[in-house]
Parts: C-alpha cells; sequence; structure tokens
C-alpha cells in the first residue's frame, strides 16, 4: 500500500518537474509594450541591390549603456537605409525615443555601434561606424561625445576617429596598457565584387580591407596600424577582443566573411601584434560573420565562438551555393597561403599552453552540437539560465535566399549572359526584380543550453524563441534590473525584438566595475569567482557578437552556489582586488581605490605535467608524403587511403640490449631504422633506401627461430591498384644485426594490407602472422583480403579459408589483436576497421571460428581505427578500448540511422563509384552535392533530376535502379563513438568512453599503469587530416591521458597534467625504453616523431618477457589480481616494447605464464635492483 502512494506520488512530482522544467524561459515583448518601434527597413533600388551591395541585407547593431547613468541600461539601434535610433530606458522595460532630442541623428548606412567613455569623462560615448556604396565623407564613422545632460556632440574628427574605411564595427581596449583606451576598427570593402577570388595575400597593410587600429595619445586618435603589425586584409564582420594566451595583454581575433582567413593578432606587450591564426587555430569558419569570446567550460581559459551559414536541413544545404567544394580547388587556396576553413559554425576550445609554451584551440563546433544555425550573425555567450554555464544565443535569417543555387544556375547567370544584348541598366533592372521574388530565409534565432560538458542542446522552442525574423545585431543586458539577462535584438523589416527573461532561476551575480580614468569602466578586467569546488572566469570586455555591444555590468551564472567564498578583480593596470564572503543575487558596484604601478604582466608558466617532451633526444625526422590524392582517381571517396602511416615497431635489433625502433615510409621516403646508443640517443637512416612503398603495419618478431628479431612490414595505400608489385608486404631477415629482405619468405599476394600482428595460433612453437587487408585500391569501398600465414620453419605459408573461414572477407581491417578473451590458453583473434562490427574469432585448438554474434557484437559496425586490451576493471579477463571518429563530425550513427555507402560501377565505365549516405533529420541524405555526383557518374535514372531541390529531396532508390542496388556492395556503420569494452566472459558490453575522447578520430593507443597507481590507464593519439573537403579534417584532438579508475572507469586528465601533447595527425603510438627509463613514442603522418619520458623519476618498474610467456597475474597490495597478456604488435600500426612495466609500490608480485598454464617466472618489482 505504501509503496503503491509512494510511487503515486513520484509520478505526481515527475510531471510537476516536467511542467516545470518546459515553462518558457523568454517572453517576446513587442513595440507595443516596450516603445522600441525601429524597424531596419531595407529596399533595392538601382544603387541598393546585390549586384553592386553584396552587404545589403547585412543589417544593423545594437549598443548597450546607461546613458544618464541612472542605472537602468539604454538602447541604441544602427539603421541602414534610415536614421539609428536612440532609447532611453524608463524602467519596467519602457523605453523613450529621444534621438533627435540627443542629437544623434545618423546618415548614410551605419554598422557596427558601441557605448564607450572615449573620454573618460564617466560618461558613455556612442561610436558608429559607416559602409555602403557611398563617397568617403558619406561613410566616415562618427563619435557622438555624451554632453552629461541626455544630448550628445558628433566629435569624431577632432578625436581622430572620423575612420573613411568601410567599417563594420570598432572595439575600444587599451591594448598598451597605459590607461586609456585605444581603438580598432574593423572593416571590410565594397571594391571587390569577387570576394571569393583566390588570390595572393597582401600582408602590406595597404590591401583593401585593411582593419585600422588607433592609439589614444593624450585623448585623441592616432592610426597606428602599419607600425602594430596590423597588415592583413579582410572582410570583416566580426571582432572581438580578449586575453587569449593569459600573457595580460589584450589580443584581437578578427572573423572575415569569404575567402579571407580569420586573423588572431597576438598582442606583443611593446605597442605590436603579430598575426597567429593559423599556429594557433587549426581551422576557421569559411563565411564568418560574427564572433563571441568567453569561458565556455570554466576552466579559466577564453574560449570562441563564430558563426557561419550552413543550414541545419538537407534540403537547403544542398540548394546553397557553396565555394571551394572542389578538392583542386581547394588545395589551390591552401598553397596561396589560405588557411583550413568549413562551412560551419566553429565553437574554439581554448586548450591553454602546452609544456612548451604553444597556444593551441580544439574546435569542437560539431560534437557540441552548434555548427549548423542556418545564415547566422550574432553569437552571444551568457548564461541565460543561471546554472553556472554560458549559453549561447545566435541570430539568423536573410531577407533573400540569394545563393540559390537553382537561382543562380537557371536565371541569374542566362541574364548575366545577354548584358552585352539588352544593356546593362536593363540587366541590372530584372535582377533587382528577379531577387525581389525570391523567398527569404526567416528562421527564429537558435538559443542552445550549455549542459556543462561540451555539449549544448537546442531550446529555442522550449525557451519561447519562436519568432521567424531577420535577426542581426543583438546584445545582452538585464534591462529590467531583475538579475538575469534579457536580449534585445535589430532585425531586417521587422521592429525590434526584445526577450524578457522571465524563467532564470539559479542564483547569480553582476558587478558593475569602476576603473581609474580615463578607462573609467575598467574594460579589460579579470574578474575570477569562486565557490566551493567551481570557478568563473570573465575579462570584462563589451563589443560582442555581431556590430554590437552589451551591457556594461558583468553577469556570472552561479547555479546553486548560495554564498560566494572569493572575488579577485584583476584591474586593467595590474592591480588586484579581493573580497571574500560575497553574497549572492546582487549587483554590487566596485571601485579601483588606488592606481598602482605594479611590474609588466608576466605570461603564465608552461604546465608541469607527469611527462615531458624530449624529442630533442632523437635525430632530425619528419614523416613525408608525395602529392598524390586519392580524389583525382575516385573523387567521390570520403577521404583519402594513401595518408595513413607512419607505423613503429619496437624492438632490440642488434642484440646490444638496447631497444631501437622502425618508422615505416612512404612512397616518397624508405622507412628509417633508429639505433639506440648507450648515451640514449639514437642513430638513424633507411634500412633499404630502394624500398620507397606506402609501409603500413610494421613488426619486429623471430621468424625463423634463431634468437634475433626480423622485420615485417605490410604495404598498402590506395595509390596502386591491386596486384602491383608496390603492395608487397616483406620480411626483412636479421642478419648479425643487419635487416635484408628475403623475397621467398612470404606468398606473393600483393594487397593493400594494413595492420600486422604475430602469434603462435596453433601453439607449436613459433610465431604465426594475420596480416589484415586495408580495400581494394581505387574500387572502394569494396575490401581488402586479409589473411592468416602459417610458419613453417621461416617460410609462410597461406592457410586463411581452411584455418579461419571467412576471415580472409573480414572486411576493411585497420587493427586486429591476438587475445584470450576466454581465458583457455589459445590465442584468439578481434579484427575491427571501417564499416565493420567487432569481429572475434574463437581458436579451437589451431582452428579459427567466427563468434561476433554469440558475444554480442553483431550490430557493431562502427569506422573502427585501433584496438588494445588490458584488465581495467581487474575481474581477471581482458577488457578493449576502441578508437572510433568520435562524435566531432557531420556523421551521426545508430541502429536505426545509420552511415551507409553504396558500390558498384552504376553507370558502366569500368570505375568503381561510392555513394555515402547519412541520417539528417530523420532522411537519408546524399553526402555529396549534385554537383560533385553528377560530374562524376551519370546515372540514368536519375537523369529526371534537372534542380537542386530535387536533389535535394532525393533517395538513393530515386538516384539508381533497383537492380543496381540489388548488385552493390553495401556496407553500414551503427557505432561511431570509441569506446571501452567490457568482457563478461560469454558476452561484451560495449560503452562510449567519455567526451574527451570523442572530439577526433583516435588512432594511436597505448594501456599502461601511467601513474603507478595499480590501474591500467590509456594514452591515445588522433585526428584524421585525410577526409574529403566537405567534411573538413578532423583536428581537435591534442593527446589525451585516460585515468583507469581498476574498475572499468576512466577520466580524462587534461595536457597541463598529464604533459602528453600530441596535436598534429597521429598515428602509432608505442612505449620503449630510453636510456633504461620508461619513453612514450608518438608518430605523425606528415609530422614529426614525439618522445615522452617522465618529468621526474618513473612510477613503473619494467621486466622483459620471458620467452616462454604470454600472459601475467598481476597481484596488487590492495588484494586483487589481474591478467595482462603479451602482445607482439598492438595498437594502430604500432608495436611497444616487449617488456612488463608495473608500479612498485602497487604491485605486491608478478608471476608469468606459458599458454599451457605453467608459471615460468615470478618477479617482485620492488625488490627489482634492474629498473630504470
Amino acid at each position: 500500500m505504501w509503496s503503491f502512494r509512494w510511487v503515486v506520488a513520484a509520478v505526481v512530482l515527475l510531471a510537476l518537474w516536467g511542467c516545470r522544467s518546459q515553462e518558457a524561459q523568454f517572453a517576446f515583448r513587442g513595440p507595443e509594450e516596450t516603445g522600441l518601434a525601429f524597424v531596419n527597413a531595407i529596399r533595392e533600388d538601382s544603387l541598393h541591390n546585390l549586384m553592386t551591395f553584396f552587404y545589403l541585407y547585412n543589417g544593423g547593431g545594437v549598443a548597450v549603456g546607461d546613458i544618464n547613468n541612472d542605472g537602468l541600461q539604454d538602447l541604441y539601434f544602427s539603421g541602414n537605409m534610415l536614421p539609428g535610433r536612440l532609447y532611453l530606458n524608463r524602467g519596467n522595460l519602457h523605453f523613450e525615443d529621444i534621438t533627435e532630442k540627443a542629437g544623434v541623428v545618423v546618415e548614410g548606412w551605419a554598422t557596427g555601434v558601441t557605448f564607450a567613455d572615449v573620454n573618460g569623462d564617466g560618461w558613455l560615448d556612442l561610436y558608429v561606424c559607416r559602409s555602403g556604396k557611398y563617397p568617403p565623407a558619406q561613410r566616415a564613422n562618427l563619435l557622438f561625445i555624451n554632453n552629461g545632460d541626455l544630448t550628445f556632440s558628433e566629435q569624431a574628427e577632432r578625436y581622430g576617429l572620423a575612420d573613411t574605411s568601410y567599417s563594420t564595427q570598432a572595439v575600444f581596449f587599451d591594448y598598451d596598457r597605459d590607461g586609456d583606451l585605444d581603438a580598432y576598427v574593423l572593416n571590410h570593402s565594397m571594391l571587390d565584387l569577387q570576394p571569393n577570388r583566390i588570390r595572393p595575400i597582401d600582408s602590406t597593410g595597404h590591401g583593401i580591407g585593411n582593419d585600422r587600429l588607433y592609439r589614444n595619445e593624450n585623448g585623441t586618435f592616432r592610426d597606428v596600424t602599419l607600425e602594430a603589425g596590423i597588415r592583413y586584409p579582410g572582410m570583416g564582420l566580426g571582432v572581438v577582443v580578449g586575453d587569449v594566451n593569459r600573457d595580460g595583454w589584450d589580443d584581437i581575433y578578427v572573423a572575415n566573411d569569404f575567402m579571407a582567413s580569420d586573423y588572431l593578432y597576438l598582442n606583443q606587450g611593446d605597442g605590436t601584434f603579430r598575426e597567429v591564426g593559423k599556429q594557433v587555430f587549426k581551422h576557421f569558419s569559411y563565411s564568418a560573420m560574427g564572433a563571441d569570446m568567453a569561458d565556455v567550460n570554466n576552466d579559466g581559459w577564453p574560449d570562441l565562438v563564430v558563426v557561419e551559414m550552413l543550414p541545419p536541413d538537407n534540403d537547403q544545404r544542398q540548394r546553397m551555393a557553396f565555394p571551394l567544394t572542389t578538392f583542386a580547388y581547394y588545395q589551390m587556396a591552401l598553397s596561396t597561403g589560405y588557411h583550413y576553413q568549413y562551412w560551419r559554425n566553429t565553437l574554439q576550445i581554448n586548450n591553454g599552453l602546452n609544456a612548451q609554451g604553444k597556444l593551441t584551440f580544439s574546435e569542437i563546433g560539431q560534437l557540441a552540437g552548434i555548427d549548423a544555425t542556418d545564415w547566422s550573425w550574432a553569437p552571444l555567450l551568457a548564461d541565460f539560465d543561471q546554472d553556472g554555464y554560458r549559453d549561447l544565443w545566435i541570430t539568423n535569417g536573410y531577407r533573400r535566399a540569394v545563393t540559390d543555387m537553382d537561382f543562380i544556375r537557371d536565371r541569374m547567370i542566362p541574364l548575366l549572359r545577354q548584358e552585352r544584348r539588352l544593356g546593362a541598366d536593363s540587366v541590372q533592372r530584372r535582377l533587382i526584380a528577379m531577387i525581389r521574388a525570391l523567398y527569404d530565409l526567416a528562421r527564429p534565432d537558435y538559443v542552445f543550453r550549455n549542459r556543462g560538458d561540451g555539449t549544448f542542446e537546442d531550446v529555442s522552442r522550449v525557451w519561447g524563441v519562436t519568432d521567424p525574423s531577420f535577426s542581426n545585431g543583438a546584445a545582452y543586458a538585464d534591462l529590467d534590473g531583475d538579475g538575469d539577462l534579457d536580449v534585445v535584438i535589430n532585425r531586417i523589416d521587422q521592429p525590434v525584438a526584445l526577450y524578457e527573461n522571465v524563467g532564470a532561476r539559479g542564483h547569480y551575480l553582476q558587478l558593475e566595475l569602476y576603473g581609474q580614468p580615463p578607462n573609467t569602466r575598467a574594460l579589460g578586467a579579470r574578474v575570477a569567482v569562486f565557490c566551493d569546488t567551481l570557478r568563473w572566469w570573465h575579462e570584462h570586455q563589451v563589443v560582442r557578437g555581431y556590430q554590437s555591444s552589451v551591457d556594461y555590468r558583468m553577469h556570472f551564472g552561479l547555479g546553486d552556489c548560495a554564498r560566494i567564498d572569493s572575488l579577485r578583480i584583476e584591474w586593467p593596470d595590474g592591480a588586484v582586488s579581493r573580497l571574500v564572503d560575497v553574497p549572492v543575487d546582487t549587483l554590487l558596484a566596485i571601485r579601483q581605490t588606488d592606481r598602482r604601478n605594479p611590474p609588466p604582466p608576466m605570461p603564465p608558466s608552461p604546465p608541469q605535467g607527469l611527462l615531458v617532451e624530449r624529442s630533442e633526444r632523437l635525430p632530425p625526422f619528419r614523416h613525408v608524403e608525395d602529392q598524390y590524392s586519392d580524389f583525382l582517381r575516385q573523387p567521390l571517396l570520403p577521404r583519402t587511403y594513401s595518408q595513413l602511416g607512419p607505423g613503429i615497431a619496437v624492438g632490440d635489433v642488434d642484440g646490444d640490449g638496447l631497444e631501437d625502433f622502425f618508422v615505416g615510409g612512404t612512397y616518397a621516403r624508405a622507412g628509417w631504422l633508429f639505433r639506440q646508443q648507450p648515451d640514449g640517443s639514437f642513430t638513424a637512416g633507411p634500412i633499404d633506401p630502394t624500398a620507397t612503398l606506402e609501409d603500413q603495419g610494421v613488426l619486429f618478431f623471430d621468424a625463423d627461430g634463431d634468437g634475433d628479431l626480423d622485420l615485417l612490414v605490410a604495404s598498402g595505400s590506395g595509390e596502386f591498384p591491386e596486384g602491383s608489385p608496390y603492395l608487397l608486404d616483406r620480411l626483412y631477415r636479421n642478419e648479425g644485426g643487419k635487416l635484408r629482405w628475403d623475397p621467398s619468405a612470404l606468398p606473393d599476394l600483393r594487397t593493400s594490407s594494413s595492420v600486422v600482428r604475430a602469434a603462435d595460433f596453433d601453439r607449436d612453437g613459433d610465431l604465426d602472422l594475420f596480416i589484415g587487408g586495408r580495400l581494394q585500391p581505387q574500387r572502394y569501398p569494396l575490401p581488402g583480403r586479409s589473411y592468416l600465414l602459417r610458419n613453417e620453419q621461416g617460410r609462410f605459408v597461406e592457410v586463411t579459408r581452411a584455418v579461419a573461414p571467412g576471415l580472409q572477407e573480414a572486411g576493411m581491417v585497420t587493427d586486429a589483436l591476438w587475445t584470450d578473451y576466454d581465458n583457455d590458453g589459445w590465442p584468439d583473434l578481434i579484427v575491427v576497421g571501417e564499416f565493420m562490427p567487432i569481429r572475434v574469432w574463437y581458436n579451437e585448438a589451431g582452428r579459427l571460428v567466427e563468434v561476433t554474434e554469440r558475444l554480442g557484437l553483431a550490430r557493431t559496425n562502427g569506422w573502427w581505427n585501433s584496438i588494445v586490451a588490458g584488465d581495467f576493471d581487474q575481474d581477471g579477463d581482458v577488457d578493449y578500448v576502441l578508437g572510433n571518429t568520435g562524435r566531432n563530425s557531420r556523421f551521426r550513427a545508430s541502429l536505426r540511422e545509420p552511415v551507409r555507402v553504396y558500390g558498384a560501377d552504376f553507370d558502366g565505365n569500368g570505375l568503381y563509384d561510392p555513394l555515402l549516405t547519412y541520417y539528417l533529420q530523420g532522411r537519408e541524405v546524399l553526402a555529396l552535392r549534385m554537383d560533385e555526383l553528377f560530374a562524376q557518374v551519370l546515372l540514368p535514372r536519375a537523369l529526371h533530376i534537372q534542380t537542386y531541390e530535387a536533389y535535394a529531396r532525393a533517395r538513393v532508390a530515386d538516384l539508381v535502379y533497383e537492380a543496381q542496388l540489388e548488385g552493390a556492395y553495401i556496407a553500414e556503420a551503427f557505432l561511431l563513438e570509441s569506446s571501452y569494452l567490457e568482457n563478461q566472459g560469454d558476452h561484451m558490453v560495449l560503452r562510449p568512453l567519455p567526451l574527451a575522447a570523442q572530439t577526433a578520430p583516435i588512432f594511436g593507443m597505448l594501456v599502461e599503469d601511467v601513474d603507478g597507481d595499480g590501474a591500467l590507464d590509456v594514452l591515445a593519439i588522433g585526428n584524421d587530416y585525410a577526409s574529403d573537403v566537405l567534411t573538413g579534417r578532423y583536428d581537435a584532438f591534442t593527446g589525451l591521458w585516460l585515468r583507469g579508475d581498476g574498475r572499468g572507469h576512466f577520466q580524462p586528465v587534461a595536457h597541463v597534467r598529464s604533459g602528453f601533447f600530441v596535436d598534429g595527425d597521429g598515428k602509432a603510438l608505442v612505449r620503449l625504453l630510453v636510456d633504461g627509463r620508461v619513453a612514450y613514442l608518438a608518430a605523425e603522418n606528415q609530422g614529426p616523431l614525439h618522445l615522452f619520458l617522465y618529468r621526474t623519476s618513473d612510477p613503473l618498474h619494467c621486466r622483459p618477457w620471458p620467452t616462454e610467456a604470454t600472459y601475467a597475474l598481476i597481484s596488487n597490495r590492495d588484494g586483487h589480481t589481474w591478467r595482462q597478456e603479451r602482445y607482439i604488435g598492438s595498437g594502430y600500426l604500432s608495436q611497444s616494447s616487449s617488456t612488463l612495466c608495473v608500479s612498485p609500490t602497487a604491485t605486491r608480485e608478478v608471476a608469468f605464464y606459458a599458454p599451457s598454464e605453467r608459471e615460468v617466472e615470478r618477479w617482485t618489482p620492488e625488490a627489482d635492483q634492474n629498473h630504470p
């Protein structure tokens, strides 16, 4: 009875909570309620049209500021074709238009606006940027000085700020820390009517659209653009200022539209800036619009969001014109000096400084779920629900769908071709009429709630933001004084939108800072708030989003924090104020009481992690690929297959007791052998200078039983056709420490191989081989052939079909592992790959039988890259960690909505055609755009599809005949997350790794008790630079330590603590001993090698595996006993040292066993004197 009543009560409470959670966060307030009647109306005419003025529909901005110091935030909206309006806040969300009375009537095409106390008198002045197709005098920027009586006087010329560029926005900040406000003016250009054209980058400072920097010199501003190093032109639409590297000097991020890359001007502290965008960011948004900078994940480092134009639906994606979609054009842009740029919003997470002082960002917009928000303008990061994490508001919408490909191809281009016959004026009139008749792209704004885990939830509709509009500039402010943030938006052809925040429930703190004159509003101050283990950090800047500036009162959402432990303010001059035991849910006005002359700011010290890079111990080396591109042979590929390496194998080649290693080569450069010297240094060079093949898997093992290590090198890649001599796998015999190729040792297989693994699968005393087949070159997605090779007195015989049915057709194999998952003494085989399930072959006394389905793994198809093993939960059997593509991708996959590829020669021309599909908003859609597909494949069934609109709605069945599909090779992927596979004996359970492991594809992995706590951890590297142009490079990974807890769970450890940092195209990862010390070695495709040692003493003792041993039982001091297997090759293209390393403090003893369960050796690590 009681339990039933409790159930009923729980249901009622859940229902009530559900209703409560669905309450709107915002309430729309129209002009009839607020008095904000301004409409930024646009009309097309002969002067104002998209043919002569392509920024016609870019809209205006909004500035927030208390112009009369009454505590209420006032508003100014800029107008494009009519004067903007100034509204005085009368309280209770009622506003009065005082534009004419205040003397701020602006003629011309106004753009960005900001309030700033330019002259330091304590009253906010107004700066208005102008642009448009007007003479310079009519687009000079305007500075309205506040007279302190609700009137303003325009004095831009007097102050030196009447810039006549085509300006978008201005930022006032103290870049030289001299106490006054300087000005950065963001510009674009109306002189270039082909802004997507690839051209040499002008770094003289005189290029069209170059921004301007003005230094405040005793109240007047001098143009110091060139001497300060602001030398790169662009089409600037967004600018935000902040101290990205935490060195105390404010830096400038510029978001550029069209072809121009974004810029990061890093403040050098001497009055100059250095442009470092390409060094700090892996890629940018292509047509970048607005930008904002704030600490998204509460780690104390400023992150960055930049918005673009990608629609969330396939209909608009396929119909929208995209530049740079061909591989050749894209490569031309890169070779000209432009950076990698992609057609989506970007969320750049600040990684801070690594141990070498290098600053990097990881772009995770797709993982976060904020990458596609239509034609977007203003991103604003603020904590609207006050739960302690900054949410994201994005304005969007466009007045005419001018990028519609059907309109451009079928109507605009044919009309332009008639210009000679019809005359320019007639063509222009007709184009204006055609554009007026186009459909619009009115959309509701997007609002994303920050979940606090690196992802965002689209709550636009739930929070009450549903009004379709053409929104442009926006600002947040506490307009009604109730402590939460409202949002106000400038819109084209619609009245101003004001969204009142009515649903914030968490605690908050507002700060109003007053600095020493002339920087009276303390712009540039840094504030840190501490509550228990939580902290919030923010830099005081007001220019954010697009053409706009926000509330000067800083706002912190505090969630459940009911009392602030301490508050730290670093004032712009470096002075520091501290407050303790600070109340919440209040507005604090804090004045800087004294002005000091502190020492110059110092950059933060590089972190001192557990590991430290010591790559200087290695000879100079960089992996090099030739310039071949698979897209030239198979243009429809989702990625190239000719840049998959390099692999690394570790072993003592010359028997001197020191571990050497081999790095696989390419067609451009043969593989190198690195021989360790007694002092821990290495000598290096090719073992076979003539072997310029694409090396994949590499493996040291004793092939002929003579006691030394031979080397097997598998050849792969998509460059060479099946049967090419360039696909020969090679065995190099060890002859007295010299490696010589034995052409007769292996069968003549000539397939594109990937992984190589050795084990005595038949327990006859020698090592046999598995060689995985990657793909059939130039016939993707057909898988390559995989092989099981039996060792017969040092020669290898292919026995796959006889011994392991189905293994030859395993799939597009990327990695494999010999592992005794059931502890019966016989090595089983797990094989993973692209579009493959996790496939398991059980060893029945020398015969391999597939048991994938029996273990519950039949529907685990993924884009798997790698697999490693360890007894992570210390239950006596081996579990597995698998590297996959991750979630930071345009692709999503599930059992109901897989990624799918259809492969066949659909047009009968002898070439194999892959058609990749994925699900978007519940529909299976083609990954390829229409022009890309139809330029390469003639599909008779698709001849009726003549428009981009029709193609956007087409299914695969609309393009290819049913009979062709029935004969096609079809593969699916249901899982893209890198995962942990728990061995539960008769079945296995798969679960995703933490989100930090999902930011990019994971390749190299290494299982080790990294910190010596007695539990196995995982080191991982990744990224993938081989993707097609539309997908873009996967590049957010910087290497990761997943710290295990001994119960099968992992905690990500940031590089600042681990010291493990590999941010390139990471591939192989191995452990070896260098000068007797534990070392970790990582390789990058087209990059250097990275060698890591422990910063102080090693936490591990290592011992060579006894020759007979295949596993060990490790007894911890806490009573747990766990199993460790010996692997001859483990991880992506990797083979680590043949030693076992354990913690002497956590481990009591180790017992080594032969396959027959016979103990062959016992080891007490603590008593071992022969350790690093």
